[in-house]
């Protein structure tokens, strides 16, 4: 039998001795539970090659759906068929099509209308093994759709909002037909001969999602955004909780109630008002920044007028803190820190399949090469003697290049 310490290895049959004598589980039972829900549980993935990412109306979407094992990402070939919707901006399905696998592969095509209007399109792909997941499991990708009307008879179009209700600014190139708006279930038709119109919509109408706009047999898909400029900010300490007086890096989300990231900056400040560090978004509403948490000491993140505190410092917690976490090859140095529990191990394991685990104290951090985990999400699991989960860490590996 192996014992892992300081290196996580793979290991194709897990073998190994309990992390002290007086343990509850053992590497073996974890690799044991780890195996029976691969195999009670299997799950397929599916991803879908097409031949563009744009198209024009009356072009054919050509496809090439690939169906593996999600764990291991081999080819699996338990289904027979795949089912491809291609869904407009509203979510309605314009065309759905069933690929049988044929000489081993699947492949198809969809052909898009001529009259299509302009837009962002979904398309996604499932098996019907797959939908005993639930749709949130589907393969979904975003197709541009363009129109070969826009040159006779396309417009510009803007968003105006600067005195109550939103207002659609249209500049028409084409002034032959009446433009019409579909909004929800509803259809409006704005009448006139001018270039120029400007179209008043209520917030019922600005909410009711993306407003189909037709000027004779050019249409698109134009999206309002929302007048709420709520945000939703969320902070993540690393590992799951601050520790008194140990530096932990804070993950910071802000999204717009249209699910989208929004970038914000800001002054981290202790219970006094004294500023601690600062803070700015780095992509898409995301970033971080380093605290160094006293014990009985309440911190606050304050963006504009807003505040948003951040969880209390804990001296009972032990939390997973990774190094090391650059896209940049070498290895992770995952360390244990706070109140961790004699026995404690380290579980890590990439779409379910373990890839090895390790006794962990503070003194005793555990190296993990980063090419023995595989591509994509790796999950660092601290658990205690008995199996209880303390805190969890998840880690990118980028595909090689």
């Amino acid at each position: 039998m192996k014992r892992i310490t300081t290196t996580i290895a793979i290991l194709a049959a897990m073998a190994g001795t309990a992390a002290t004598s007086h343990a509850a589980i053992s590497p073996d039972s974890i690799a044991a539970r780890m195996e029976r829900q691969l195999l009670e549980y299997p799950q397929e993935a599916i991803h879908v090659t097409t031949d563009q990412g744009v198209y024009l109306a009356g072009d054919t979407v050509w496809m090439r759906p690939f169906v593996v094992d999600a764990a291991t990402l081999k080819q699996v070939d338990a289904s027979r068929y795949v089912y491809v919707e291609f869904s407009a901006p509203t979510g309605d399905v314009v065309k759905r099509v069933k690929l049988l696998k044929r000489d081993g592969k699947f492949s198809g095509y969809i052909p898009l209308p001529i009259d299509l209007p302009e837009g962002s399109y979904t398309l996604s792909a499932y098996t019907m093994f797959m939908r005993n997941q639930g749709p949130e499991f589907f393969f979904r990708k975003p197709l541009r759709v363009l129109s070969p009307y826009a040159l006779r008879e396309g417009f510009d179009v803007r968003l105006k909002s600067d005195s109550g209700n939103p207002r659609l600014i249209v500049d028409r190139k084409s002034t032959q037909a009446d433009m019409t708006l579909k909004i929800g279930d509803k259809e409006k038709t704005v009448r006139g001969s001018d270039a120029h119109l400007e179209v008043g919509l209520s917030r019922k109408d600005a909410a009711a999602g993306p407003i189909l706009v037709t000027n004779g047999q050019y249409s698109r898909y134009v999206t309002v955004p929302p007048a709420d400029t709520t945000l939703a900010v969320t902070l993540h300490p690393e590992g799951g909780y601050l520790i008194p007086g140990i530096p932990c890096k804070v993950g910071v989300k802000a999204i717009g109630v249209d699910g989208l990231g929004r970038d914000i900056s800001g002054t981290v400040t202790d219970s006094r008002g004294k500023a601690v560090c600062d803070f700015s978004t780095l992509h898409a509403g995301m970033g971080t920044f380093t605290l160094t948490p006293k014990a009985d000491e309440k911190y606050t993140l304050k963006v504009g007028g807003n505040s948003y505190p951040l969880p209390e410092a804990d001296s009972r917690a032990a939390v997973i803190h990774v190094a090391g976490t650059d896209h940049d090859g070498g290895e992770l140095t995952a360390s244990a820190v706070g109140n961790v529990p004699s026995g404690a191990m380290l579980v890590v394991q990439t779409r379910g399949i373990l890839k090895g685990v390790s006794a962990i104290t503070p003194e005793s951090p555990v190296r993990i090469p980063r090419e023995r985990l595989g591509e994509g999400v790796s999950q660092l699991l601290l658990i205690d003697a008995d199996g209880n989960t303390l805190s969890e860490r998840l880690v990118w590996n980028a595909p090689e290049r």
